[in-house]
């Protein structure tokens, strides 16, 4: 046994000498890690500057820019855009000027009032950046705000005096409990969702996976997983066609016969063990890594599956130039039918069958 570890920690150390190899290790973390910053720095809300003019507390004005905070508040870093006060529309004006807010929306005195009126050409302005399309898009959120509110308020106004709730007109005080219960009931489907509610599944995953799917992928779009289950899967048959070359030298020859098929799974595995501990690295960086228990436990199963293989393979063909042919169809068989990039045996089956014959399937569907 301590010859066989001996040998392998030899290998290893052979494998580092060689600076593309060398380079190739390091290069794939620091990718992974880099392609995240770069993300997270893309993926900052958009600043939306917001001044409500109507004093008075309690008022729509007041109502909608506090709405407006909340929004953010509760849909945090998976929301599109940071809604932040200001004091005055000249702040906002010069939020937007300084681009430390792509646009801003000033609700002006009177808002309730001027939506009674029909006067809605003059009930919100916009401070727009130039050559920014935020404004286009943050309108829809600012207004279905605003009508949530305000169609409360044409509920109760409708009960309280519409043709259809005549009937009541005998009781007295009846129209005004009634049009105070519509509101009430406005808002209890408002706040429990139950009016428009889409519900998403995510198939064969936990709900504890599920949430840190969803962070994993907030994190990063990166497939740093995808690519090191390739990355560990193609250095496996690169360490067996350079075995075929070992073999062809005599390099095993002077070990005990006892030793040599052990020596040559160590010899093989060398590579692969190094290239899963980048994966790794790559996975940390990238903010793509699970439970590290876990992920150490699957990622140590897949380097001795990947080892077999190869090992595996170079006995069927026992030529070097031949796996090396065989290397860019493992690699784009892997990188198209695998989970890779994108899940589409989820919606092809013969896509998912297909991905069935190169390894990287298997590690990928554990996660």
């Amino acid at each position: 046994m301590i010859n066989i570890l001996t040998w392998f920690f030899l290998s290893c150390k052979r494998y580092l000498r060689r600076l593309a190899f060398l380079l190739i290790l390091f290069l794939f973390p620091v990718g992974a890690m880099a392609f995240q910053r770069v993300e997270a720095r893309e993926q900052n809300q958009v600043r939306i500057a917001v001044c409500s003019e109507d004093r008075e507390e309690g008022s729509l004005g007041q109502v909608l820019a506090q709405k407006l905070l909340e929004y953010s508040e509760t849909s945090g870093r998976d929301g599109m855009f940071e809604f932040y006060l200001c004091d005055t529309a000249q702040a906002v004006e010069e939020e937007v000027t300084t681009r430390r807010a792509e646009c801003g929306y000033v609700i002006y005195e009177g808002l309730r009032e001027r939506l009674d009126d029909r006067d809605i050409k003059r009930c919100i302005g916009v401070y727009s950046a130039p050559s920014t399309v935020v404004d286009r898009m943050s309108t829809e959120t600012v207004f279905s705000l605003l009508i949530e509110m305000y169609d409360q308020i044409l509920l109760e106004r409708y009960v309280a005096g519409g043709a259809a709730f005549d009937g009541l007109d005998g009781q007295e005080g009846a129209r005004e409990r009634a049009a105070v219960e519509a509101g009430e009931l406005y808002q209890m489907f408002l706040d429990n969702q139950s009016t428009f509610r889409f519900e998403y599944e995510t198939a064969a995953v936990s709900a504890q996976g599920a949430g840190e799917a969803r962070e994993s992928a907030y994190e990063s779009v990166f497939p740093a997983r995808g690519l090191a289950a390739v990355y560990v899967f193609t250095t496996g048959l690169y360490g067996a066609v350079t075995l075929c070359q070992d073999e062809k030298r005599g390099l095993f020859l002077p070990l005990p016969g006892r030793l040599r098929g052990a020596c040559r799974f160590a010899s093989l595995a060398a590579p692969v063990a190094l290239s899963a501990l980048s994966g790794l690295a790559a996975l940390w960086l990238s903010g793509g890594m699970g439970a590290p228990g876990r992920e150490l436990a699957l990622l140590g199963l897949y380097v001795l599956a990947v080892a077999a293989f190869s090992c595996a393979l170079k006995g069927l063909f026992r030529s070097g130039p031949v796996i090396c042919c065989l290397i860019p169809f493992f690699i784009i068989g892997s990188l198209i039918f695998c989970p890779v990039f994108l899940d589409t045996g989820r919606l092809v089956p013969e896509v998912e069958k297909a991905g069935r014959l190169f390894l990287p399937y298997y590690y990928l569907r554990m996660f």
